[in-house]
């Protein structure tokens, strides 16, 4: 009688080893892709399709366990969801940002409780040349301290709803905001207004829809519902920006898409460009605060972000261009 090779009796574990970790290792990139593609996002899903792109990357394991256990079916099973899950990402990294001049700057900072440090927004307006800052969560204090760091010289014209906690928002611009006023019905205040831009109007929501919780979704369903529906109608050119609490991964923003809006990261072929959360972790890991645009004669040139003292979010400034 035959006896067992020795060294196929010593591999045998480590191969059911590597096909285990594998399975189990892409199980989670499996449901979270599924989310994302079907925008099911119930309960932890919608936090789980905030970070798709740090989940595409885990596949890496059972890619390398399928290679161990000589394993076919979790190779192929692994190599599908990757091929899909990047091809979800690929608008961030393909596209040919415009070559031309320099028209509309915008940016967006999240105040954080209005710990921000008003210098520092300043200066990021001032070093940007920012034409429309949109500020969340500003408090009235933290309005007084960007007033006092000098915010108005640069964009004299404002229109401010600040509130204690994080339910305040702000508009500065260097250019007359007309028309403005609220948009109901958000957990948190959202303002609209009117920009004329070389001579053509730009509606401007700036926004902070509720954040999705562990399990319950409720507001940060209204809210971008509420937020869906009032972008949708307007009619003309319109930029949307803000730290919105969702990612494009997220089924809100792909709807805002499909009504014709563009997220700035897109249109610049900016990749990824994780802004939340800042000083909490090691590193952001969430791409929740946009500038998104409609019908705009100008696109989206440059993404960049910046960390501010007491912000938790990254700072987010997008420069529009002319076509040459």
């Amino acid at each position: 009688m035959r006896g067992t090779d020795p060294e196929k009796r010593l591999t045998q574990p480590w191969r059911r080893a590597g096909r285990v970790v594998g399975w189990c290792a892409l199980l989670p990139a499996v449901v979270t892709l599924g989310a994302r593609l079907t925008g099911f996002e119930a309960g932890p899903l919608a936090i789980a399709v905030a970070v798709t792109p740090w989940v595409l990357l885990s596949v890496a394991v059972p890619l390398v366990g399928a290679f161990f256990a000589r394993d076919r079916w979790l190779g192929a099973a692994s190599g599908l969801v990757l091929v899909v899950g990047v091809a979800t990402q690929v608008p961030l990294m393909t596209a040919t940002p415009t070559q031309g001049e320099g028209v509309l700057t915008v940016a967006s900072v999240n105040a954080t409780f209005g710990a921000v440090d008003g210098a520092a927004v300043t200066a990021l307006v001032r070093d940007h040349g920012v034409d429309v800052l949109a500020v969340q969560e500003p408090t009235p204090a933290a309005v007084e301290a960007l007033d006092r760091a000098g915010l108005g010289a640069s964009l004299p014209y404002a229109e401010v709803a600040p509130e204690e906690g994080f339910a305040g928002i702000g508009l500065w611009s260097a250019l007359p905001l007309t028309e403005a006023g609220d948009v109901d019905g958000t957990t948190a205040r959202t303002l609209r207004a009117v920009v004329e831009v070389d001579s053509t109007p730009v509606t401007l929501i700036a926004a902070h829809p509720a954040a999705p919780g562990p399990w319950n979704h409720t507001l940060w369903a209204q809210d971008l519902a509420v937020l869906t529906e009032a972008a949708g109608a307007v009619h003309g050119p319109a930029i949307l920006v803000g730290d919105l609490n969702a990612t494009r991964d997220h089924a809100s923003l792909r709807g805002l898409e499909r009504g014709g809006f563009v997220d700035a990261a897109d249109e610049a072929g900016a990749g990824w460009q994780f802004t939340f959360p800042e000083q909490r972790a090691g590193f952001p890991v969430a791409a929740i605060d946009h500038v998104m645009a409609r019908e705009l004669p100008w696109s989206a040139s440059t993404l960049v972000t910046q960390a501010l003292p007491g912000a938790d979010h990254r700072a987010l400034v997008v420069e529009y261009s002319a076509p040459l």
